[in-house]
């Protein structure tokens, strides 16, 4: 899979990627191997919750073995029972 940053300026090979996580408490930070450790930031968000939605869905579209996930805009990220713009539930 493909992980699309929110700025839309780098492409991550998901197959490559050691860890996700969440920094800052709004950052997200993809950790991947290369021929020395790489961290890409993809995205930020405005609030903590927010980035676990976020984080959520894309661990959802690599279960769903999705070829490509573009991570979303802050506005576009909804918390509770509203639904995100790709139609993903966020818990």
């Amino acid at each position: 899979m493909v992980v699309i940053s929110q700025d839309r300026k780098t492409l991550v090979n998901f197959n490559k990627v050691l860890k996700m996580m969440i920094v800052e408490e709004t950052k997200i930070i993809l950790e991947y191997d290369n021929i020395d450790l790489g961290e890409e930031y993809m995205g930020k968000y405005s609030t903590a919750e927010k980035a676990y939605a976020v984080l959520n869905m894309l661990f959802e579209a690599c279960v769903k073995n999705r070829k490509c996930f573009q991570m979303p805009r802050d506005e576009r990220v909804r918390i509770g029972r509203e639904q995100c713009e790709n139609k993903t539930d966020i818990i």
